[in-house]
């Protein structure tokens, strides 16, 4: 079992438009929504390959709870800690133009009870007393540790 922990998961919006015309109304011509994060394509990938994996993170609101349905959908298990606040990012990404993407910035705030209970999620199943994280997203573009309780900076 390969678990893999997102932290800041979001809704990929992937939306393709044939002839791309900058400052005009343009339509789509195929659309598509998948749940995405680092943790989350990791997952996505070792279950194609037929590796047996479990994503681990959060979600908040609305988006979260879809986030969630769709990787039920795609058939890969998954724990997320449902926030009380907010709501998990939705991206934009634009293909057939330049590989024009827009990621939603905020995502989800993790603070620390949530942050406990994933530490201790983690630790139940792999056993371990401590996690390192290293995801950029978590704290603004800053590499984090967990450990006894409290989230912050190496």
């Amino acid at each position: 079992m390969v678990y893999t922990v997102t932290f800041n998961p979001s809704l990929d919006y992937i939306v393709s438009v044939n002839n791309f015309q900058m400052g005009m109304t343009n339509r789509t011509c195929a659309e598509q929504m998948l749940p995405g994060g680092k943790g989350i394509n990791v997952s996505t990938v070792l279950y194609n390959l037929g590796i047996e994996t479990k994503a681990l993170g959060f979600s908040a609101g609305f988006t979260g709870k879809e986030i969630e349905r769709r990787m039920a959908e795609i058939g890969f298990a998954h724990d997320f800690i449902s926030l009380p606040d907010g709501c998990s990012r939705i991206n934009v990404k634009l293909k057939d133009f330049d590989g024009t993407e827009i990621n939603g910035v905020e995502g989800v705030h993790i603070v620390g009870e949530a942050a406990h209970q994933l530490a201790v999620c983690v630790c139940v199943k792999i056993g371990q007393h401590c996690i390192r994280a290293h995801d950029r997203d978590l704290l603004h573009g800053k590499p984090c540790t967990y450990s006894n309780g409290n989230m912050g900076q190496p």
